[in-house]
C-alpha cells in the first residue's frame, strides 16, 4: 500500500564527538522594499501579489490562497545555511532575490496548473471551462520563525506565526475566505549538502508536512494529523507544505495526496481490505483509482497520484508501456478502454507558458511527465455537470467536495447524491 506521509527529512543520532559546535546566528536584516508592507521589528514582509496570481475571474469557483515563504538570512542578501538548505546534494549558498524569483515563478505556475486540472475531461482541447480560480490575496515573505515540538517533532511554530500581531491569519481565514495556505521552506535535515560540514546541527532541524488541514471537524490531510499544531479558526484550511529546492511537479504531487484522503474521508461506499489489516471505501480506491486489493497496485482505471494507470511502480511517470485504461471516459462499472502510456499526458499542449526557474536553471515543465501526469490526473476527477451514474444515484462534483469541506461535512455530503 502505497504511504500516506512523505517524511523530508531523516533525523539521525550523533555520538558525542560527531556533535557539531552550535553556530550562532544573528537576528535577520533586510532592505527595506518600498512597495512592501513590513512588520514584526522587519522580519515579515507583506509584498504587492503579482497580477499573474490573482483570480483571473474565469472559474465559477475563487479560491482565495494565501502565500507565505520562510526565508532565513543573515545578512539580507543570502539564505542562511544554518537554517534552511538550498539544495540536497549541494549547498548553493543562494541569494534572497534568486530564490524569490524561483518561488514566485513556481507559484504561478502552480496557479495555472491547478486551475487547468479543474477542466474535467478537457485533455488540452480548450474546450471546457475551469471550474476553479485561484485568487492569492496575501504574499508574504518571513525571515525570522520560532519552533516548537510536538510529539517528539520540532517544527513551525505555526499558531505564533499565525497569531493577531504577526500575520492575523484568523483574518485572512474567516473574514476572506482563504481556504489554502502555500508554504515554502528550504527544510533543514540532514541531508548529503549538511552532512559533514559545519551546518550538520540536528538541533536546526525542523519538518514540515506536504500538507496539513485545520478544521473544527479535524485534520484531514497528509500529515501525522495532530489537531493542536495549527489554530482552529471557524472555517477550515489546508497548509500546503512546498519545498523550495524542489518544483511545481512536488507541488502538485502534494495537492494530489490531499485529494485522496479529502476523498477517502467522505466515501460513503462499501469499504474492504487492501493489504493486511487496512480497509478503503470502494468506489473511490478501487472503481475509480483502480486499486486491485490482492496485487495492492493500481492498473487499467484512472491511477493515482503516485501511479499512473500504466504501471505497478511509484513516481513511473514516464512509462512508455501501453495499457488498456478507461481513464479519458471513466465510468464506476467500467467506461471504454483506450492504450495509454506517458505520452498521453506528456504531449499535451497546454495555452499558458509552463517554464519555470529553479535554482539549478530553467525548467520547462511542458516536457515534465510528473507535472503533465498531475493535471490530467486531477482533469479525470468527475468535475462540474459530469453526469455519471453510481447505481441509481449520480457522482457530485467533486471540486466542490474538496474545497467546499467545511459544507460537505456539515452537511454529510458525500461522493454521490
Amino acid at each position: 500500500m502505497k504511504k500516506w506521509l512523505l517524511v523530508l527529512l531523516v533525523f539521525v543520532s550523533c555520538s558525542k564527538d560527531e556533535i557539531p559546535t552550535p553556530i550562532v546566528t544573528t537576528p535577520a536584516v533586510v532592505t527595506p522594499t518600498p512597495t512592501s508592507v513590513w512588520s514584526d521589528d522587519k522580519t515579515i514582509e507583506f509584498e504587492p501579489v503579482d497580477v499573474k496570481l490573482k483570480s483571473n475571474k474565469k472559474g465559477f469557483l475563487t479560491i482565495p490562497v494565501v502565500i507565505i515563504n520562510y526565508l532565513p538570512t543573515n545578512d539580507g542578501v543570502k539564505l542562511d545555511m544554518n537554517l534552511a538548505s538550498d539544495g540536497y546534494y549541494q549547498l548553493n549558498y543562494s541569494t534572497l532575490d534568486r530564490l524569490k524569483l524561483k518561488i514566485k515563478t513556481d507559484k504561478i505556475i502552480d496557479k495555472q496548473c491547478i486551475e487547468e486540472g479543474t477542466r474535467f475531461r478537457d485533455y488540452g482541447s480548450d474546450m471546457v471551462r475551469q471550474y476553479v480560480d485561484v485568487d492569492v490575496v496575501a504574499y508574504i515573505n518571513v525571515y525570522k520563525l520560532e519552533f516548537t515540538t510536538i510529539a517528539g517533532t520540532r517544527m513551525i511554530d505555526y499558531k505564533k506565526l499565525f497569531n493577531r500581531d504577526k500575520i492575523n491569519m484568523q483574518k485572512y481565514v474567516d473574514s476572506l475566505g482563504v481556504k489554502e495556505v502555500w508554504f515554502t521552506i528550504f527544510g533543514k535535515g540532514s541531508f548529503p549538502s549538511v552532512v559533514g560540514t559545519k551546518y550538520e546541527d540536528p538541533a536546526t532541524y525542523y519538518f514540515q508536512p506536504e500538507s496539513n488541514m485545520s478544521s473544527k471537524y479535524g485534520d484531514v490531510s497528509n500529515s501525522n494529523r495532530n489537531t493542536t499544531d495549527l489554530p482552529i479558526y471557524n472555517n477550515t484550511y489546508v497548509v500546503y507544505g512546498f519545498e523550495g529546492t524542489r518544483g511545481v511537479e512536488t507541488d502538485l504531487h502534494n495537492r494530489g495526496h490531499q485529494i485522496e484522503v479529502q476523498m477517502d474521508k467522505i466515501d460513503g461506499s462499501e469499504k474492504i481490505k487492501f493489504g493486511p489489516s487496512l480497509y478503503r471505501p470502494t468506489l473511490f480506491w478501487r472503481d475509480f483509482v483502480g486499486w486491485d486489493p490482492i496485487i495492492d497496485r493500481p492498473l487499467g482505471r484512472v491511477g493515482c497520484t503516485h501511479m499512473p494507470p500504466n504501471t505497478k511502480v511509484d513516481y513511473d511517470y514516464t512509462n512508455k508501456t501501453f495499457v488498456k485504461s478507461d481513464i479519458k471516459n471513466w465510468k464506476p462499472g467500467g467506461g471504454t478502454l483506450e492504450d495509454v502510456n506517458t505520452d498521453t499526458w506528456t504531449n499535451i499542449k497546454y495555452k499558458f507558458n509552463m517554464d519555470g526557474y529553479s535554482v539549478v536553471g530553467n525548467v520547462n515543465y511542458d516536457k515534465d511527465s510528473h507535472c503533465k501526469w498531475m493535471i490530467f490526473w486531477f482533469q479525470s476527477i468527475p468535475g462540474k455537470d459530469n453526469n455519471i451514474s453510481y447505481g441509481n444515484k449520480q457522482l457530485t462534483n467533486l471540486w466542490d467536495i474538496f474545497y467546499k469541506w467545511d459544507e460537505t461535512m456539515g452537511n454529510r455530503k458525500s461522493l454521490y447524491n
